[in-house]
């Protein structure tokens, strides 16, 4: 079991990010390189870079992250939510 852990302790935030993604219907897709990009169907036009990372010391944890700039200023976004909340769906990991 995989475990993918929030970029950002706020738990409270993290949870409004997936809400946000839900209602502002978040597009996901993975590319042929198994790299996944992002973007938001309603208010942008932007594609966002996401990649799965290990995080150090366990490999069976791992931490979603997106170049869009609200995760550059706070370390989660809508979109690493989307994607975090697509892999717990669809394959044996879970949100911690």
């Amino acid at each position: 079991m995989i475990t993918i852990s929030p970029g950002s302790n706020n738990i409270s935030a993290w949870e409004k990010a997936i809400t946000r993604a839900h209602d502002e219907h978040v597009r996901l897709w993975q590319l042929q390189s198994g790299q996944w990009r992002a973007h938001n169907k309603l208010t942008s036009s932007e594609i966002y870079s996401l990649m799965i990372v290990k995080l150090p010391g366990d490999i069976s944890r791992v931490t979603v992250t997106c170049s869009c700039p609200g995760f550059i200023y706070r370390a989660y976004c809508k979109h690493a939510a989307a994607l975090a909340v697509k892999l717990s769906i669809s394959q044996e990991v879970r949100l911690s």
